[in-house]
């Protein structure tokens, strides 16, 4: 099943790090090689069941993930 999320607010140089685990209780690992330093919409791989995002370089904006948007 195809997923996604929506990145609004990133200013400043700001980063956020999409993080997701296949179980409940396993371990997040990092989604992609690269952190989100634009605003847009981002894939999430097929099999994640749980995203969370972190935010790895503060800037001056507020950023806001929405999601996981399912198709």
């Amino acid at each position: 099943m195809d997923k996604w999320i929506q990145v609004e607010g990133i200013a400043g140089g700001g980063q956020l790090r999409p993080q997701g685990r296949i179980r409940s209780g396993g371990a997040f690992a990092n989604l992609g090689s690269s952190a989100i330093s634009a605003d847009g919409i981002y894939e999430i791989p097929e099999g994640i069941t749980e995203i969370r995002i972190d935010r790895t370089v503060v800037g001056s904006g507020t950023p806001t993930a929405i999601g996981p948007f399912v198709r």
